[in-house]
């Protein structure tokens, strides 16, 4: 078969967009602060990747390329296309936010395109140096960004942070995968999963116990945990989403999650349950901590980003739980991570409509009164908090009942009892916010009605998309069973 590069063809966009991104921006006066035209170059690129997104898949549906290390199946296609509408969406968002913060505009939107690169290399890898190329472009993106403000002591601190624990985690990556290789002999995940399937049978594990995959892929899952932000490798993320710009923690909060949640799912669909027992035992336990522990300090939280930052662990464990089964159902997993980054884009949306006009807006209690004064952005929040939460009708309580459905048909009756009573005392928190906001007042401080703008429109498009979605799940759930 002749080599083509059509299944490349977005990512060579991608490229393309950046190279020219770089060239425009080299002979602009940075000083004067162009980011309409930055921002222009940017939602071109994307465009243009969504347009050959979807020629790829009317060409192509599954393939393999550069030596089986990169492939574009239904599972990669899907997950680009919505992380491309994501990004695409979040574009019209915060560009003053940008310039009050003096955060350096070119720099911030070239280290986002190569993030978003490297996503799209992630979401398509099917070897192991692939893998760990996609997963180093975000994170060494995010290093970059989440330090953009050098004059920033304390986010100088948060990047450091951020590094130093990131580091760790590639760290284990690249041990767990020399683990595997020593066992298997091969980067590639086809291999891997070939030795794999030659040693499930009984007699097989008794003659030779795999050590080296229970090792390789505990330190897989684990450095995978850390930038999911699975307890107890959670660290980095309170502090980070606290001192890093809204903006940057916006795109933290949904580009690493779905490459690395979809380059997981991927890794792990083929092992089987009774013979890699210890491997799901790990990620039970991960499961069960992040959703104790993340919703517990979540109550505790009075900063919006540090409560976010927990909400994201418990979320993180729930989608966890579809693992610990042994039988993946990519469409429960699929359903669940794009409901739940759906909704948290959606908050990060209003946080930053609001930032113009509530000074570093960090605070819930800043929020109080605003059903008065912004009763529009108030019941998106509201809508958007109780999605979080799992109450219907919205889409995140289809999403955890989905969930709870797939562990009961494995008669894991526990863990649904389990999942079911912690998102109920995680619904605590949630409802404080939405307290907040239509209980109290706040006179102190008048907050005045911002005029119609571009971001008014996608906020009103965001909320239409997210109503449909709440009431009629199934798109959602056929989109994530690869329907379309």
């Amino acid at each position: 078969m002749p080599f083509s590069f059509l299944p490349f063809l977005p990512e060579l966009f991608l490229l393309a967009g950046l190279l020219i991104f770089i060239i425009v921006g080299s002979f602009l006066n940075i000083k004067s602060n162009p980011i309409k035209i930055l921002k222009l170059i940017v939602g071109i690129t994307t465009f243009l990747t969504l347009l050959s997104l979807i020629y790829s898949r009317l060409q192509i549906h599954s393939v393999y390329i550069f030596e089986n290390s990169f492939i574009l199946d239904s599972l990669a296609w899907h997950s680009k296309l919505f992380l491309v509408v994501l990004f695409g969406a979040s574009l019209s968002f915060g560009g003053q936010h940008l310039i009050k913060n003096k955060v350096p505009v070119f720099e911030f939107y070239t280290l986002l395109l190569i993030s978003i690169i490297g996503s799209f290399v992630t979401i398509s890898a099917t070897h192991a140096l692939s893998m760990y190329l996609g997963i180093e472009l975000i994170s060494l993106s995010f290093y970059g960004l989440i330090a953009l403000q050098r004059n920033d002591s304390h986010k100088s601190e948060v990047a450091m942070k951020y590094f130093v624990l990131g580091a760790l985690s590639s760290g284990l990556l690249l041990y767990g995968i020399s683990m595997i290789y020593l066992q298997t002999g091969s980067f590639s995940f086809q291999e891997i999963l070939s030795w794999v399937h030659e040693h499930n049978s009984i007699q097989d594990q008794v003659q030779v116990r795999p050590y080296f995959i229970y090792l390789g892929v505990a330190f897989i899952v684990i450095a995978c945990s850390f930038k999911l932000g699975i307890f107890p490798f959670h660290q980095w993320m309170p502090d980070v989403y606290h001192g890093g710009n809204t903006i940057t923690i916006m795109y933290l909060s949904f580009i690493p999650k779905l490459a690395v949640g979809i380059l997981l799912l991927r890794f792990l669909e083929n092992f089987v349950f009774d013979v890699y027992r210890p491997i799901f035992l790990l990620i039970t336990i991960l499961s069960i901590g992040s959703l104790i522990f993340g919703n517990l300090v979540a109550i505790a939280q009075t900063n919006i980003k540090r409560l976010l930052a927990y909400s994201t662990v418990s979320h993180m464990g729930f989608i966890y739980l579809t693992i610990i089964s042994g039988s993946i159902d990519k469409s429960t997993v699929l359903f669940y991570l794009y409901s739940y980054l759906l909704t948290t884009l959606f908050v990060f949306m209003l946080l930053l409509y609001l930032d113009d006009e509530i000074p570093n807006i960090t605070e819930i209690d800043q929020l109080r009164g605003l059903s008065t004064s912004h009763p529009f952005i108030a019941f998106c929040l509201l809508t958007s908090m109780l999605s979080l939460a799992g109450i219907p009708p919205f889409i995140g309580f289809y999403a955890k009942f989905n969930v709870l459905i797939f562990l009961a048909q494995n008669k894991l009756y526990s863990l649904v009892v389990f999942a079911a009573l912690i998102s109920v005392v995680g619904a605590y928190y949630y409802l404080a916010l939405v307290k907040k906001i239509y209980f109290e007042s706040n006179s102190s401080q008048k907050i005045p009605v911002k005029t119609f703008s571009g971001q008014s429109i996608i906020i009103g498009i965001t909320f239409i998309v997210f109503t449909i979605l709440s009431l009629y799940p199934e798109f959602l759930y056929k989109y994530s069973s690869f329907v379309f």
